[in-house]
């Protein structure tokens, strides 16, 4: 929660300064992850954005699903969606 917060309010700051970037796109991917969220595949965020844009904004999330399967699996699959927001370079 207050990382969306913080997030919000540094891209307000930023959009009301100008310095926002005119091409902004986000992604969604689930990232894989095991044993209480300490094991865990690496996400690669500059493959993400298509190599040429940078990312400037990313939130983790667990959807229902998520938490159903960290559940039934007794927290040893813990998957999380990211998201995440390229900008242009």
């Amino acid at each position: 929660m207050i990382r969306r917060f913080i997030l919000s309010a540094s891209l307000l700051v930023a959009s009301a300064a100008g310095a926002a970037p005119s091409t902004v796109t986000t992604y969604t991917r689930v990232q894989h992850r095991a044993v209480f969220d300490l094991v865990g595949g690496k996400t690669d965020l500059r493959a993400v954005c298509g190599g040429g844009q940078t990312p400037i904004a990313i939130t983790y999330r667990r959807t229902a699903a998520d938490l159903a399967a960290g559940i039934f699996s007794g927290w040893w699959y813990t998957p999380v969606h990211l998201r995440v927001t390229c900008a242009a370079p």
